[in-house]
């Protein structure tokens, strides 16, 4: 596991998630893949939009809504290319999560001497 297709330098602790389908709920281990490409996000998007859709169906019915029930990851990454890095978290072949992370740090409103990295957009599988 690589914290980028560039550097060789494991993660410390290497990244794991709780996987609740098992029983008792434990530990898998997970990839973490920071510089994602861009192309891949047709093949996310072709299994998490019906999905979605039906997640927005199934809380409309209760009331409640989905923030990212319009999104489409390819869009949101069209509209400004090379603004954003894409950080993906893999578990078993399959996307768990991606968020877009911006490629410029900003000044921080809270601490005027400190810099900020912003995390535009995160979604997990649906």
């Amino acid at each position: 596991m690589n914290p980028s297709p560039h550097s060789s330098r494991p993660f410390n602790p290497p990244p794991r998630l709780i996987d609740t389908r098992l029983s008792p709920p434990g530990y898998v281990p997970v990839t973490v893949t920071r510089g994602f490409p861009v192309s891949h996000l047709e093949a996310i998007e072709a299994v998490w939009a019906p999905e979605r859709e039906q997640l927005v169906a199934d809380l409309r019915e209760h009331g409640e809504t989905l923030e990212s029930g319009h999104w489409d990851w390819r869009n949101k990454i069209a509209r400004q290319p090379h603004w954003h890095t894409l950080v993906v978290v893999e578990c078993d072949g399959q996307v768990q999560g991606i968020m877009a992370v911006e490629n410029f740090l900003r000044p921080s409103r809270l601490s005027p001497s400190e810099w900020v990295l912003y995390l535009d957009y995160v979604e997990v599988a649906p």
